[in-house]
Parts: C-alpha cells; sequence; structure tokens
C-alpha cells in the first residue's frame, strides 16, 4: 500500500514530463534496495562455483567420470548466472558515490577510485556475461575480460585505502576518548558517556 501511494505521489510530482529531485532519489533508493539484496544469492552462486572449481582442480575425481563432466557443466552454467545476476549492479556503487560525504580531497579521491573502479567492474561484467551468452561477438571477451579484472582490482585498492583511513580515524578517536576518561577519573569527574564510548 506504501509503495502504491509512493508512486501516485511521485506521479503527482511530475511536471512536464520531469521527474522532482525527491521522486528521483526515492526511485534511486527503491533501486538500491533491489539491487542490494540480490547481494546474498550473488554469494551463494559465487561459493557454488568456486567450490566446484576446488573441486576439479583438485583431481579427486577422474577425468572419465560422468561426475566430471557434470561438474564442468555445472561451474561454467553458474558462472553465467552469476554474471547475469549482477546486471545493473553498477548503479549501487553510483549511488553509494553521489551519497557519500567528503571530509578532504583525498577522500573524494579515494572514494572515487573504490566506487568508480568497482562500478566500473560490473559495467563492464555486462558485456562480458553478453559476450559468453552469445548476444555480441564472442571476440570481444578478453578484452572486456582484461578491463573488467583492472576494473575490479582499481576498485579493491580504492577500498582497502578507505578502510585502512577509518581504523586509523577509530584508533585516534579511541586514544582522545582514553586521554578523557584518564583526564576525568583523576579529577574526579563522571566520565559515564565515555566509557559506554569506549
Amino acid at each position: 500500500m506504501n509503495v502504491a501511494r509512493r508512486t501516485k505521489r511521485q506521479a503527482d510530482e511530475t511536471k512536464e514530463g520531469q521527474v522532482s529531485e525527491r521522486a528521483r532519489d526515492s526511485i534511486s533508493f527503491l533501486l538500491h534496495v533491489y539491487l542490494a539484496k540480490r547481494d546474498g544469492v550473488d554469494k551463494l552462486l559465487k561459493i557454488s562455483r568456486y567450490a566446484a572449481k576446488i573441486i576439479l582442480a583438485s583431481s579427486v575425481l577422474p577425468e572419465t567420470l560422468t561426475v566430471t563432466k557434470r561438474l564442468k557443466s555445472f561451474e561454467s552454467s553458474v558462472g553465467l548466472s552469476h554474471k547475469a545476476f549482477r546486471l545493473g549492479k553498477f548503479v549501487q556503487d553510483a549511488n553509494a558515490l553521489r551519497g557519500s560525504h567528503f571530509d578532504s580531497k583525498q577522500e573524494i579521491i579515494l572514494s572515487i577510485i573504490a566506487y568508480g573502479g568497482e562500478g566500473l567492474y560490473y559495467f563492464v561484467e555486462q558485456f562480458v556475461w553478453l559476450a559468453k551468452s552469445g548476444l555480441i561477438d564472442s571476440k570481444h571477451s578478453k578484452s572486456l575480460g582484461k578491463i573488467s579484472a583492472w576494473a575490479e582490482f582499481v576498485g579493491y585498492i580504492g577500498s582497502i585505502s578507505l578502510k585502512f583511513r577509518d581504523l586509523k580515524k577509530l584508533g585516534e578517536d579511541e586514544v582522545c576518548l582514553e586521554s578523557s576518561v584518564e583526564i576525568a577519573a583523576t579529577s574526579g569527574v563522571g566520565c559515564h558517556e565515555e566509557e559506554r564510548r569506549l
């Protein structure tokens, strides 16, 4: 019922074919929520594929068994399904970058590297899937795969750098809180809020 009201409100907010900022943000939010719920299935597909790859690479099963051929087929189809399941996922990174609040130029650059790299990875992966599924010429598959891998690598570097920066900030905050608790304890002032935050 709330979705129907929200949709009606968005329709009412439309003026001369232009969607208002509020409606656009609402549509963007709904798309973001939908895409976020796919992460669990995405991880399950990834785990299934890697489990099959490990079993096949470990030579536990002889090549001549029917089960081995079926496992190879399963791994291949799950890989294709996994890529198809990520259609449109780059929108999450665009929304995350758009919704970020930056404290410094360094944070802006790291966020662009992190979200931009991961977003580009997911965007290019759509074309890798199209090539593997046969909808576009497979001659592009190798170059698209390279672009995708490099974009993912760059995104990981940015994400890891942001996490290290966050950890450094948390460490500094903790040291500040500890010194506040020490000062409050020596002066006899209550410091329950600071102790709770620690």
